[in-house]
């Protein structure tokens, strides 16, 4: 089965889209509640992901679906203390893209933020996969770990450390810059 999440409205429909023109296999379109989020960034489309920033920083912040405008808006702070990350956002979340692994093998810090559930979620299936290829360098998976009250999205993501203000925080503090 594949399994989409498109990060907006026009994601949602481009992958509507693609998949009544190639009706094969089994697919599901994972859009969470919430509405669409805002953000503007310059992306580069791939295969199955998109990488928002120059592929030259040390961090990368992995997500998928609204959490990426949580990311690329974090990113967009985090300049401003003189902190580059980029952004990988998977549009497929399984099968998982096999090119991901290997351009995560070249980051330092690979920050995944997830707002599904942690044990048996793809933040963890992304880290054993990294672990399997041999990666060196510091993962963290931020996601859902236990039972989840009943709250408005912002504040769901905010007592989970998926918002904004707590990933500037987590890159913060992979790059030395502690509050």
């Amino acid at each position: 089965m594949t399994i989409y999440a498109p990060s907006d409205f026009n994601e949602l429909r481009e992958m509507l889209e693609a998949r009544l023109r190639a009706p094969f296999g089994v697919a599901a379109i994972r859009y969470p509640r919430g509405g669409e989020p805002e953000f503007k960034a310059p992306r580069v489309k791939h295969n199955g992901y998109s990488i928002f920033g120059d592929g030259n920083s040390t961090t990368c912040i992995v997500t998928y679906g609204t959490l990426t405008a949580e990311a690329v808006n974090a990113c967009l702070e985090l300049s401003d203390f003189g902190i580059k990350a980029d952004v990988l956002k998977l549009d497929i979340i399984w099968p998982l893209p096999k090119e991901v692994i290997l351009l995560l093998m070249n980051y330092k810090n690979v920050l995944f933020f997830e707002e599904g559930i942690l044990s048996g979620g793809i933040a963890e299936k992304v880290g054993f996969m990294l672990m399997e290829s041999g990666y060196k360098g510091n993962y963290k998976a931020t996601a859902v770990t236990g039972f989840v009250k009943q709250a408005s999205v912002s504040v769901q993501k905010r007592n989970n450390n998926l918002d904004k203000d707590s990933i500037i925080r987590l890159v913060k503090e992979v790059n030395g810059l502690e509050q």
